[in-house]
Parts: structure tokens; sequence; C-alpha cells
């Protein structure tokens, strides 16, 4: 980033910016007014009536044009520059990622599909389970399930949509949660069967939640 051109009747110098930088911004309004206005994006403060207006990193005047990163239309900013405030979440979004998941973990860990396996593997039989509180597991099971969609809510933001959910919550399943979980397993020497039924739960868990949170 380089210095570029000084904005008339101000003495603010602009700055020419990579083509790099300009991913992710879009132009909202336009009219003669070029009164400056700025406009926090990333770590650069860009101006009403100058901007990049084509991707080669020199500096163009444009009537007025509004940039809005991907950030700011995901969040407010407070008076200290770069303090994300006030970021909405989807409420009823995040109880229905919170209810799928939960409903998916009953039929995942079922008879009908990996239960046995699992049982196998973790040497939980029947008679064990039935020593459990289930109440109490069930009931902690879908807390934590809520906490992780509220969190996966909060960092996708207000913004995101059915593809863009659906990826991040592939990308938080498989690359958070499913490596996460394979260091532990790998540790533990916890055989790959039950590394691949555990993780796969999450996988598709998180890719459910995430689009739905997208969607919603």
């Amino acid at each position: 980033m380089t210095k570029g051109m000084v904005i008339p009747k101000t003495g603010i110098s602009t700055v020419r910016i990579s083509p790099s930088r300009t991913l992710g911004w879009r132009v909202v309004g336009a009219s003669t007014d070029t009164s400056l206005e700025k406009v926090f994006a990333g770590n650069i403060h860009l101006y009403r009536g100058f901007s990049t207006n084509r991707c080669d990193g020199r500096v163009h005047q444009v009537h007025r044009v509004q940039f809005i990163s991907t950030l700011q239309k995901r969040s407010s900013f407070s008076g200290t520059e770069g303090h994300v405030d006030n970021v909405s979440i989807n409420w009823l979004a995040v109880g229905v990622a919170t209810i799928l998941a939960f409903v998916l973990g009953g039929l995942w860990y079922s008879p009908a599909l990996f239960g046995k396996v699992w049982q196998t593997d973790t040497g939980l039989t029947d008679d064990v389970l039935k020593q459990r509180s289930m109440a109490k597991v069930f009931g902690v099971s879908f807390l934590l399930e809520l906490l992780i969609f509220i969190n996966m809510a909060y960092f996708l933001g207000p913004a995101a949509d059915l593809t863009f959910g659906l990826t991040a919550g592939f990308a938080t399943g498989f690359g958070f949660i499913a490596m996460a979980l394979g260091v532990t397993y790998v540790f533990e020497g916890k055989p790959l069967r039950l590394f691949l039924v555990d993780a796969g739960y999450h996988v598709v868990a998180c890719t459910i939640g995430g689009a739905v949170i997208g969607w919603m």
C-alpha cells in the first residue's frame, strides 16, 4: 500500500490499495455528492468520492460511492475503531439447529446406524448405560449443542446465506471439531472406527446447523 493523491480542499492523502484489498467490497449507492465519510474497512480508511474503481491498484475519482466490507455488514462498530459490538444472533435459527443436531445424534447413535459400533469401541454396554442418569446426559448434551450453535451464529453473523452457512458449518465440523477429536483419540489409542463415528456425527451436525443458520 503506497501513498496516492491528495483529496482536494481537505489536505487528506489517499493511498494506493493493492488489488487484494478491494475484494469483498461493493458499491451500494451513487450521487454527485462528494462529501467525505470515513468508513472502516479492515485496517484501511476509505472516503466517499475517492476509491479504487477497478482492481489495478490505482486511485480513481468516482462519484459518491460507499464500500462496505463483509465485517461491516455483519456488525456495528463502537467509538473505538475495530471494536465489534452489538452482533445480532438469530435465536430461532440457533434453536432449530440445536434441535436438529440433537435429533441427528439420537439417530446416529441408534442401533439402526452406528450405535452398536460405538458401544463396542467405547465399552459402554447396555447394562452400563442403564446405570447412568440419561436425563442428565441428554440435558448436558443439549446445552453443549446449544453453545456450539450460539458461537457459530455469532461468527457467521446476520449476513450469512445458505451456501456460506453450509460451507462454514462443514469447515467447523471437519476442520476444528473432527481434527481436535483426532488429536485426542490418537493419544488415547482409540480405534479409528470410533473416530470416524464420532467425528462424522459432528461434521454432519455442524454442516446442517450452519446451513440452517445461514438460511434463516
